[in-house]
């Protein structure tokens, strides 16, 4: 046993570890649950730096959460402290290593903290861990993220041989349908101390025996991330059917184990178990639900003996728990002969790669490659190469990581359509996704698809579908990106994954502004969209690029400036990027053209070209047009050459419209017309081929206003025909409409043409107008 404060004052602050309370001046702090664990060990580690990747399997107790996440976790922390990213006065971002405490801290008293040191009496579990999900402004790397949460959950599944279980209770009268979920809480224990590790051990084993029953169960961490996930009158996801309540006792000598179910209508129904042993009182109880509602009963023996088995979903209650230091002293604590079977091997790399130590973790996933075969552990071999899949794609060994994933799906034989083949899958049609192999990324989502409905894996389904949405928008198939990334959305609500959710979301709003429907770019935004989520750049930048496609300038530059404020200088460099586009834009749309150049050469950054080839393009016409219209026509000139010589290497219809039309409006800014207009033909035809409604007025307009200017009106009244779908939504489209009945000199059309232009605009210059100056932006919506 080790001894170590639970009570600390700093400043007008007191921290209480073992009620889990922060006190201000008196009052309580409503704090969330990742923040406090990460202010707790901070505070308790406040004698060294503390690396990144030690705070997140310290407090998530799981490597895949991304560095943005911790980033939020800590910016919420230094609000709450009344620190910000520029005044550190208690947690200093270190860069490149971390964060470390500095405010003085006063020790108020020192308890002993229980960390058992014999395996006979298991270590207890703390309180359960939040899980907060990132959320990123590329949806590339939200689907990294997802793709993690396949590879590092639990995996194991008690499924030794049992005796038949005695008759099932009455059949439910409303079996559930293929798209609802089982969720079950943590456990009622009534047992000696030693045992308190069940509340989450029994719930995580209860639900893994029931989703081996191919009944669809929520994931543990999932449930243990819903709000007052013990109470019984809150309201479950729509998409949860049951919801079980496991219940331990512990009488003179046995274990008794009662499941009590609650169905979404109101039905009641329990199945109870007794055995000398908790696990196999647990698989009794659990055989006779899956019973009660006409599911099979899962067959199949381990062979495991009960201390492994217990020693197993320890850990795993220790993982879900957040608590990597219980699961390391399981470990150490264990007999060699334990230690040395394979899935122990296994439990302990996830271990490592939970505290961030993944060198040990890759060194224990090779070992075990060598002492297990596909012959005769098929799907452990199959865990250990998507865990080391992952690992290469952290390290971006991305051609390591498509091998090991490939090797699993070539064995898919021996796999049956189990749900680590569906993680090879989905992951590898992530890397497809990643290097712009998009056929082969569809065809792989869509095996995993096909996989995760047999197995009843509700919220991996629900992630493909949000990935095909994703892959379907990057080929410029909006309207079959639209329906994936809905049916995701629906399916993540009625699941309770408000996380993944808001994500999907972010993409719904990205697909909606390609269409030029920005008002349902900003109405998906206003569907996640609170206060609280300022200081977090994915959420805070979809908003604020959805508040300027329509107009609401002042509200987006308001946002921006309250999310820097926030957040770490030195973090998230892409974000920060993508947030130096956005008000470069806004900078262009106000006429305010050395501040948008200033912005725009801040935005073109290795981070954000490397993230999203679109993104770079549509920030470099800016950057070209902002030059332009200040004058500088030799360095816009040679922003377009080194913009042609990037396009080059991309076989990318969208890319190369942009690189023509920037070559055409230099070339009419130079006073090659002849030149311009052959260039605005060639991006007029990209943009035909491409045929996306952003896309094709962003080069029609601009082309309609240079032939209108030269008097081809005839030509001019063509192009601009073809945007006539998108007069009353998009600014550009109704500019060149009312330029086209200028021209032709019907003045009441044109008064009105300019009105609903006007209303469009918003904030934005528009230009062009009765009684106004300048040209309209032209080149990016």
């Amino acid at each position: 046993m080790s001894m170590r404060s639970d009570r600390y004052r700093f400043g007008d602050f007191l921290l209480d570890i073992r009620a889990r309370e922060l006190w201000h001046n008196g009052e309580l702090v409503g704090l969330a649950v990742v923040a406090f664990d990460c202010l707790a060990y901070l505070v308790q580690h406040r004698d060294r730096p503390v690396g990144r990747d030690e705070l997140i399997a310290a407090v998530w107790g799981r490597a895949e959460i991304s560095e943005s996440t911790l980033a939020h976790t800590v910016v919420r922390l230094r609000q709450v402290l009344g620190d910000n990213g520029n005044e550190q006065h208690s947690i200093r971002t270190l860069p490149r290593l971390g964060y470390r405490w500095v405010a003085p801290v006063d020790e108020d008293a020192t308890l002993p903290l229980a960390v058992e040191t014999d395996l006979s009496a298991p270590i207890i579990a703390h309180a359960p861990t939040q899980l907060v999900h990132t959320s990123p402004k590329r949806i590339s790397l939200a689907f990294v993220a997802g793709a993690g949460l396949l590879v590092l959950g639990i995996a194991w599944v008690a499924a030794r041989s049992r005796s038949e279980p005695e008759l099932a209770p009455s059949s439910l009268q409303r079996p559930p349908s293929a798209l609802q979920a089982a969720m079950v809480h943590p456990a009622k224990v009534e047992a000696p101390e030693k045992w308190i590790w069940l509340r989450l051990g029994l719930m995580d084993l209860v639900a893994n025996r029931l989703r081996h029953g191919r009944l669809p169960t929520l994931p543990s961490e999932l449930v243990l991330s819903l709000d007052n996930q013990s109470s019984r009158a809150q309201e479950a996801p729509k998409g949860v059917f049951l919801r079980v309540w496991p219940h331990a006792e512990f009488k003179r000598g046995r274990w008794l184990v009662r499941l009590e179910g609650l169905t979404q209508d109101g039905q009641h129904t329990e199945a109870t178990a007794e055995a000398n042993d908790v696990m196999e009182a647990a698989g009794l109880a659990s055989d006779k639900l899956l019973a009660a509602l006409g599911k099979t009963v899962p067959q199949g023996a381990s062979n495991a003996s009960p201390e492994i088995e217990h020693f197993l979903q320890q850990l795993a209650a220790a993982r879900l728990a957040g608590h990597v230091p219980d699961a390391l002293a399981l470990l150490q604590k264990a007999p060699a002969e334990w230690t040395a079977r394979p899935e122990v091997q296994l439990a302990a790399a996830r271990v490592d790669c939970d505290r961030g130590a993944r060198e040990a973790c890759q060194t224990r996933l090779e070992a075990l490659q060598t002492k297990v075969t596909w012959s005769n552990n098929a799907v452990l071999q199959a865990q250990v190469h998507v865990t080391l899949a992952w690992l290469h794609i952290n390290r971006q060994q991305f051609d390591r990581a498509e091998g090991l994933l490939s090797q699993i799906i070539a064995k898919k034989g021996q796999l049956a359509a189990s749900d680590v083949l569906g993680n090879a899958y989905s992951l590898r049609g992530w890397l497809h996704y990643a290097n712009w192999r998009l056929s082969e990324a569809s065809e792989d989502l869509g095996q995993a698809r096909a996989i995760y409905l047999g197995t009843g894996n509700l919220r991996e389904l629900a992630r493909v579908d949000q990935r095909l949405g994703t892959v379907a928008e990057r080929r410029g198939h909006l309207s079959s990106a639209l329906a994936s990334l809905n049916v995701a959305e629906r399916q993540f609500e009625n699941i309770g994954a408000q996380g993944d959710r808001m994500i999907t979301l972010m993409a719904l709003a990205g697909t909606h502004q390609q269409l030029l429907e920005f008002d349902k770019a900003l109405a998906a935004t206003d569907r996640y969209w609170s206060e609280e989520w300022t200081s977090n750049w994915g959420a805070a930048l979809y908003r604020a690029w959805a508040l300027t496609y329509n107009g609401r300038l002042r509200e987006a530059e308001t946002l921006l400036a309250s999310a820097q404020a926030q957040s770490d200088p030195e973090e998230a460099p892409l974000m920060r990027a993508e947030a130096a586009a956005l008000s470069a834009r806004i900078a262009l749309y106000r006429g305010e053209y050395a501040e948008a150049a200033r912005l725009a050469r801040r935005a073109a950054s290795t981070e954000l070209q490397e993230s999203d080839r679109r993104d770079y393009l549509a920030n470099a016409l800016v950057l070209v047009q902002a030059l332009q219209a200040s004058g500088q026509s030799l360095e816009a000139g040679e922003e377009v050459r080194r913009l042609q010589t990037w396009v080059a290497a991309f076989d990318d219809d969208r890319l190369h419209a942009g690189a023509a039309l920037a070559r055409a409006e230099q070339a009419w800014t130079q006073g090659h017309r002849q030149e311009a207009f052959a260039d605005f033909e060639v991006a007029w035809r990209y943009a035909e081929r491409v045929g996306i409604p952003d896309i094709l007025v962003a080069v029609g307009a601009a082309y309609g206003e240079r032939l209108v200017e030269v008097g081809q009106f005839e030509r001019a009244g063509a192009v601009s025909g073809r945007l006539s779908a998108w007069v009353e939504q998009d600014l550009r489209a109704a500019r060149i409409n009312a330029r086209i009945l200028q021209a032709m000199g019907n003045q009441s059309a044109v008064n009105a043409a300019f009105q609903s232009a006007t209303r469009l605009a918003g904030e934005r210059q528009i230009g062009g107008t009765p009684g106004s100056k300048g040209r309209m932006v032209v080149l990016s919506p």
